[in-house]
């Protein structure tokens, strides 16, 4: 299990963004966080940015996994759907959700996600 953010694990954090003019003013060979959006895909696939991707479906997460998103967020209920189909379709993206405290890890771990995102992991770098 990934732990993104946990004090004691080295990790790399995720930047998020809302736009492309915004990828410009992150960190070279950073991991770029946003909402699914096909053209924010479309850019950082078309010049090799590693991304992770808020989804909100199955199908922007099939998609995201396709298009080579590092990660792939989603709500706890999601997750375990994504996961189920992450091994069956041998996904390359890890399944993530996002908890505010270590004490979700168990939860976590307990339904087989890959991933759990701590808001340590999330660099807060806008003004």
């Amino acid at each position: 299990m990934l732990l993104i953010g946990h004090q004691l694990i080295p990790f790399s954090p995720l930047y998020p963004i809302d736009s492309l003019d915004e990828i410009t003013l992150t960190p070279r060979d950073s991991i770029v966080l946003f909402e699914y959006n096909p053209n924010l895909i479309w850019h950082c696939r078309e010049n090799e940015i590693s991304f992770a991707l808020h989804v909100s479906n199955t199908t922007e997460g099939i998609i995201g996994n396709g298009a080579g998103a590092k990660i792939l967020i989603a709500s706890m209920s999601l997750a375990i759907e994504l996961q189920k189909l992450a091994e069956h379709y041998l996904f390359d993206a890890k399944v993530a959700v996002v908890a505010d405290e270590e004490s979700a890890i168990s939860e976590v771990a307990k339904h087989g996600i890959d991933a759990l995102l701590l808001p340590e992991g999330i660099i807060s770098w806008k003004s």
